[in-house]
């Protein structure tokens, strides 16, 4: 994975497409219960979510919190400080879809993902049509993920914990969960070996995947 990541984060920021704006009346976030408090207790969600975490050489684990946009369960802070990887895992199989459309039907918690990332998106930036690119095959393997995305943003203040800039990576796995891992620093340059370090942090149980479904040939973010 690594060699992977090192290919995504060795070339120029640049913005590669923008993000559609969330359909009127579209699906919202599911209700989730209060962050985790501890280790154990997120270990425990991911396995609910089918995912494997582990706590990442030069890291260390905090407990998450409520934050406005996107409450995460578990932070990872990188040793030295400049960078802060929040964590938030959504299980499947306790979401729940608050839809109001006279003329379709309510969509399943399944299905919603791309509108999920765009309206997080919305509420945690301050300029959500910026950078974004979907993964690709090689990309979606690693992760044992059957959809992801990636952008590049400028997080709103009272998102950014003090931070400049914000790299939001979602990736989704049918019949599992949708994890989110939000990336805050200050200068790329100086963490970008330890924010593909924290990337594989997190994935999914197996390569056992779905078709992509042509997504394979989104684009990705380029980044240096």
């Amino acid at each position: 994975m690594r060699s992977l990541l090192l290919l995504l984060f060795t070339l120029p920021f640049l913005a590669c497409a923008k993000q559609e704006a969330l359909p009127e009346n579209s699906a919202t976030p599911p209700v989730q219960e209060a962050p985790a408090n501890s280790l154990q207790a997120f270990e425990t969600l991911a396995k609910r979510c089918k995912m494997e975490f582990q706590i990442p050489e030069g890291f260390t684990y905090a407990n998450g919190q409520s934050a406005i946009g996107l409450d995460y369960e578990a932070v990872l802070l990188a040793d030295g400080g400049g960078l802060e990887v929040r964590l938030a895992l959504r299980a499947l199989q306790d979401a729940e879809v608050d839809y109001e459309d006279p003329h379709s039907s309510k969509p399943a918690p399944e299905h919603i993902y791309p509108l999920l990332y765009t309206a997080i998106v919305q509420e945690i930036s301050s300029d959500p049509h910026s950078a974004s690119g979907g993964f690709g095959e090689n990309a979606l393997a690693e992760f044992h993920a059957d959809w992801g995305q990636m952008s590049v943003l400028t997080p709103k203040e009272a998102f950014s914990g003090g931070y400049s800039s914000m790299m939001f990576v979602a990736v989704h796995r049918r019949a599992a969960a949708d994890a989110y891992l939000v990336f805050l620093f200050d200068d790329y340059e100086a963490v970008k070996l330890q924010v593909q370090t924290a990337m594989t942090s997190l994935r999914f149980l197996d390569l056992a995947i779905d078709p992509f479904d042509g997504i394979e040939n989104a684009g990705k973010i380029p980044m240096h």
